[in-house]
């Protein structure tokens, strides 16, 4: 009767040991993933606002002051020369393939009402 006593003190110290060592494992594992995946998601959200921002560089830098040389004075083509008008349109198009997706220019005092801020946005704007 002492053997199977011994033995099951045993393996119950076993399993306790082993379970603890698993848990610990699975908590360090869960936070490296948990940082890995957080900084990729920065990381993939800098190169798509990065890509946003050189959109609207380009057009303003390159391609308004070409439009201004060929259109007659004081007009303006949205289309072509508004650097809000064409970021708009891109990530239009980028929403269609990523309907989730939603990017917004806000401001709390816009000069398009389509770039009004809600309430969440001025808190961050703040």
């Amino acid at each position: 009767m002492k053997k199977k006593t011994i033995k099951f003190k045993f393996r119950f110290g076993s399993a306790a040991i082993l379970l603890v060592f698993s848990i610990i494992v699975s908590l360090v594992v869960y936070s490296y993933l948990k940082e890995m995946v957080t900084r990729d998601v920065y990381k993939e959200t800098e190169i798509f606002i990065s890509t946003a921002d050189a959109t609207r560089t380009y057009v303003k830098d390159i391609l308004r002051p070409k439009m201004v040389d060929i259109l007659p004075k004081d007009e303006f083509i949205p289309h072509a020369m508004s650097t809000s008008f064409i970021g708009r349109e891109v990530m239009a198009r980028v929403r269609e393939r990523f309907p989730e997706f939603n990017y917004k220019r806000a401001s709390a005092n816009p000069m398009n009402p389509l770039n009004q801020a809600d309430e969440f946005e001025i808190k961050m704007l703040k």
